[in-house]
């Protein structure tokens, strides 16, 4: 099993930025932020987000979800 996330949610990714979810919702509506959308679910694949958004890729330390949890 992996230390980190295929697909993060809204606000799993709102807490990564430090923002509102709102402002991830906006984002993945403007195409700034990569989403995959099933059903009603949205999830955000986790290498495409840090990629298009230029943070440490996925499995680096500064990347880690639970650090922000």
């Amino acid at each position: 099993m992996t230390d980190y996330q295929i697909f993060y949610t809204t606000t799993e990714a709102a807490k990564l930025l430090r923002c509102d979810r709102r402002t991830v919702h906006r984002g993945i509506a403007e195409g700034t932020i990569p989403a995959v959308t099933i059903g009603r679910l949205v999830r955000i694949p986790a290498a495409a987000f840090h990629a298009a958004l230029h943070l440490p890729p996925v499995g680096d330390t500064g990347a880690d979800l639970r650090a922000v949890s």
